[in-house]
């Protein structure tokens, strides 16, 4: 009689590894998070000690462009997903210290920006020390921006924030960016804001107030 190969394996995915083996393999792979994944269903005791290492860094992409952002595989989310995961286990929040929103055109971000359930990660997010929202390839104007950001601008103002990187904003077109600039600026914390986008004319002065936050390095870079 032959013995199943499967004898004896534990169903619950909880082989036995040795703890050296475990920190020895979080400290080489500690920013491949797809294989930390990977390493996780061979043994539950991959996650609990590389929770820090697979949820330091969330990204946030629409439903449409997911496939495009592929490098961001084991750490790209979207927000109903997100927001799923955040409400089963709560303590994933803590861990987080980047948030990145990111698509390649700005109707996309604007779908992104309107989904009910983004302000509630973002307040969520405690520790979170740096964000970037990023329009990749096609830069333009965040319409009606801040109309649909309203919950956007009131998060940011409660984040713990060092750093803010928006980039991919029509800077002639939306005088009223200077919202989330101030919204950025009453942010003690903050300490590097980086503002990137088109112009094709006129000033930056709407924006480039740093008279209201002296301990702010503020950079500023045009397409």
């Amino acid at each position: 009689m032959t013995t199943p190969f499967n004898k004896g394996i534990p169903s619950d995915s909880s082989l036995p590894v040795p703890q050296e083996l475990i920190d020895y393999i979080l400290d080489f792979l500690h920013d491949n998070v797809t294989t930390l994944w990977v390493c996780s269903l061979v043994t539950r005791a991959f996650l609990p000690c590389g929770h820090h290492l697979v949820y330091s860094n969330i990204f946030i992409a629409h439903t449409a462009e997911l496939s495009t952002f592929q490098k961001y595989a084991g750490q790209l989310h979207r927000c109903q997903n997100l927001t799923a995961l955040l409400e089963y286990s709560p303590h994933v929040a803590s861990l987080v210290t980047l948030l990145g929103i990111h698509a390649n055109s700005w109707f996309i971000a604007n779908e992104v920006f309107e989904d009910a359930s983004l302000s509630h990660i973002i307040q969520s997010l405690h520790n979170l020390f740096r964000m970037e929202v990023i329009t990749g390839k096609y830069l333009g104007s965040w319409v009606k921006f801040p109309v649909h950001t309203t919950l956007f601008l009131a998060a940011l103002r409660s984040l713990p924030l060092k750093m803010l990187i928006l980039k991919g904003i029509d800077f002639q077109k939306d005088a009223r960016f200077e919202d989330a600039f101030t919204a950025a600026a009453v942010n003690p914390a903050l300490r590097i804001c980086c503002l990137r986008g088109l112009h094709q004319g006129g000033s930056l002065r709407h924006i480039t107030k740093e008279q209201r936050c002296p301990n702010l390095i503020c950079q500023f870079a045009l397409q």
